[in-house]
């Protein structure tokens, strides 16, 4: 009973706040319509679990496709949800799509589509948040501008248009009301996550909560994104295969950001790709390069790498090493890695290409990992430490049915533990790491590839720190030298196993290495 009236307190706390605001900003806010709509949803949510699945037997030959159904029917009912809520929901929603090391693949396949479906607001309301934030009519300031948004993001929509000075410009308008909205539906949301671990105490979700809030705040503030873009664009200076679109000052606010227009394909558009000259397997190698010395060299980390925030274009910069160019957008969301765990992390990967089980041990003992280091690889590789086989190709049929064997034996609620002590710097990592993975596929890039630059930028980042430390003393130095002739060595070797399996496949063999 106690449990029961904590849900009626929850339920009924969510309809007076929503109430609240309904009588507050009817024509805006719909606060009421929207925490309604999504604890009515969680009702369904959970009497379909009650009837469908709680009476099966987890051991029974039918549990396996009657969750997998159930997965499919809540993912679809909560997009609905985010799709008819819009804003931070459909913010949420993006999220959920990219957390493949931790969903079902019925709720990631499914929340992907909210990646194109965001909805717009009507040209006149993006106008009046610009004349807001400029304290002018926007005709001054844009005298051309076209009224239907280039894009729609979950918090933001994109005109193109030509200012005052007769820059021609993207102007990203911050759709109205999402602060307003912000603060009761960050309530019913925390609530609604609370309401999901009562029903299923397996699954813990509460801890992610304030790692959404943060960045969602932090995302709201446009001034954070011109700053994000400014620092990525300097610490990627010395590469010409990437830009980032510069920012107008003069005209951009905390909910307005103009900036650069670039004409170009979505990296996702391979045929458009192909059409332009632009080899879509040189892509990935780039993709692949650019977003390993993000995290191993920089520690600053764009978390957001969808297909709609990279475009491509034909290198304007005649002595580059690839003839195409990536264009990095959205800066909203970057990670500032921890020097230690940036540290751990080259380490962990130095472990799997020397193999070294003493050094993963310590590395999963610095990332909280407990028993599960031994996984660990398995994350980046797919394959054990100690595995026969070489990176990139398949188990060995033993391999397989052991690691299936020990899965098994695992409880939903370890996998949620494992994942919750994670530093969280490794969930952005793993995020990224995901969405890198999905556009490499789709490019037509190896595996191979990737793998040889995330290892070749571990190298150099293992380099950044342990070679400033060793050249203090001489004797630290030898050490560190052949440490790092080592793992050079091991690299070409692991280059050069996988070039033999992509020779093998009949693959295209590429060269990774940019010197």
């Amino acid at each position: 009973m106690a449990q029961w009236r904590r849900v009626t307190r929850t339920l009924g706390a969510a309809s007076a706040v929503g109430a609240l605001g309904y009588t507050v900003d009817e024509s805006n806010s719909h606060i009421l319509s929207r925490s309604l709509r999504v604890f009515s949803t969680g009702i369904q949510v959970a009497v379909d679990f009650r009837q469908n699945l709680k009476p099966i037997e987890r051991d029974a030959p039918e549990y396996k496709s009657a969750l997998q159904a159930f997965n499919l029917r809540t993912a679809s009912r909560l997009l609905d949800v985010c799709f008819q809520n819009g804003g931070i929901y459909t913010k949420f929603g993006q999220q959920l799509s990219t957390f493949n090391h931790a969903l079902p693949r019925e709720f990631t396949d499914t929340m992907a589509k909210l990646q194109d479906q965001a909805k717009s607001v009507s040209f006149e309301e993006a106008m009046a948040t610009v004349e807001q934030e400029l304290q002018r009519p926007w005709r001054e300031v844009f005298p051309e501008i076209n009224e239907t948004p280039l894009a729609a993001a979950s918090l933001a929509q994109v005109h193109e248009a030509t200012d005052y000075k007769g820059r021609r410009v993207a102007v990203k308008v911050q759709y109205p009301h999402l602060a307003r909205q912000m603060t009761a539906d960050l309530v019913v949301m925390r609530w609604a996550f609370e309401l999901t671990e009562w029903f299923f105490p397996n699954v813990q979700i509460t801890w992610m909560f304030p790692e959404f809030q943060a960045a969602l705040e932090s995302e709201l503030n446009f001034v954070n994104e011109k700053q994000n873009s400014r620092r990525i664009a300097e610490l990627m200076r010395h590469n010409p295969n990437v830009h980032v679109p510069i920012v107008y000052d003069d005209i951009s606010s905390k909910r307005l950001l103009v900036m650069e227009f670039i004409d170009a394909p979505k990296i996702s558009n391979v045929e458009k790709l192909k059409e332009e000259s632009i080899d879509p397997s040189e892509v990935a190698r780039v993709l692949c390069e650019v977003f390993g010395e993000m995290v191993f060299c920089h520690g600053f980390v764009h978390c957001d790498p969808h297909p709609g925030n990279i475009f491509v274009r034909k290198n304007p910069n005649a002595n580059a090493t690839s003839k195409s160019q990536l264009v990095l957008l959205d800066h909203g969301l970057y990670r500032h890695l921890d020097e230690d765990f940036r540290k751990t992390y080259c380490d962990l990967w130095r472990a799997m290409i020397l193999r070294d089980s003493d050094l993963l041990q310590d590395c999963g003992r610095r990332l909280n990992a407990g028993p599960f280091t031994t996984y660990l690889p398995l994350l980046f590789t797919y394959r054990p430490l100690g595995s026969n086989t070489p990176l990139a190709s398949k188990m060995s049929l033993d391999e397989r049915e052991k690691l299936t064997e020990e899965l098994r034996k695992l409880q939903v609620t370890d996998v949620n533990g494992f994942i919750q002590h994670l530093p969280r710097d490794m969930l952005f990592v793993f995020r990224t790491n995901n969405m890198i993975r999905a556009l490499n596929k789709d490019l037509g890039g190896s595996t191979r590839d990737r793998f040889a630059s995330m290892a070749h930028f571990a190298v150099e980042g293992h380099a950044l720190y342990h070679g400033a430390t060793a050249q203090q003393h001489m004797s630290s130095w030898l050490v560190y030298y052949w440490d790092r002739v080592n793992m050079i060595l091991h690299l070409r070797v692991f280059d050069w196993a996988l070039r033999a399996i992509q020779l093998v496949r009949g693959e295209q063999v590429t060269d990774h290495r940019s010197g």
